[in-house]
């Protein structure tokens, strides 16, 4: 819990500092990969996949999966353009600052609805 909330604030962090690139690149890849080693150490320890599979997980449990596993698919194309427009695509500055938001959208939905997983 401790772990995804400092990734969340990361990503947030970035978001509001995207202006000054050398604090918004390392604030959101520390996100991004914070999130993807959090969901890894999840799925051996936890066998995340499984339980989610398995049909006990109630609706707000199976929300925060949805919109958590939303981002992680988001992040792909929304670090694809960041990188595109770092090496002078300013074409796709648009493009990058909707999917970062449709990113930020889901992380935090999925950051609250994670509240539900508590038991």
């Amino acid at each position: 819990m401790y772990i995804a909330s400092a990734a969340w604030i990361c990503l947030c962090g970035g978001v509001v500092l995207r202006r000054r690139t050398s604090l918004h690149i390392p604030l959101v890849l520390t996100a991004v990969a914070t999130d993807y080693l959090l969901v890894l150490y999840l799925e051996y320890s936890r066998g995340a996949l499984e339980k989610t599979f398995s049909g006990t997980l109630g609706s707000l449990e199976l929300t925060h999966i949805f919109f958590s596993s939303l981002s992680l698919l988001l992040y792909i194309p929304t670090l694809a353009v960041g990188r595109l427009l770092r090496r002078g695509r300013q074409d796709l500055r648009s493009i990058h600052r909707n999917l970062g938001f449709c990113t930020l959208c889901a992380r935090t939905l999925g950051f609250f609805f994670m509240f539900s997983m508590l038991k």
